[in-house]
């Protein structure tokens, strides 16, 4: 599993050219096509991604660890409280 994860389409000009500059860097990145046509842009799982609902989106793997790390913290801190 890569560091990153270029969530895109293939005929985005923006997406091309983080894929490019991943390549030329060498840089190890996962691509995840994004379709656009059947409206996977406006679901709930890629607006956290992008609140916006564009493309490209390119996503740290590590962050979204500690995100989930952070989560459960918080889950379990205020299962604690009560």
């Amino acid at each position: 599993m890569a560091r990153y994860t270029l969530h895109g389409i293939f005929a985005s000009g923006p997406t091309y050219k983080v894929a490019l500059m991943l390549r030329l860097t060498g840089t190890p990145f996962d691509y995840e096509h994004v379709d656009l046509r059947a409206g996977a842009h406006k679901a709930d799982a890629f607006l956290v991604k992008n609140r916006y609902g564009q493309v490209p989106v390119l996503e740290e793997v590590m962050v979204e660890v500690l995100r989930s790390l952070e989560r459960i913290r918080l889950t379990l801190t205020s299962e604690t409280v009560r």
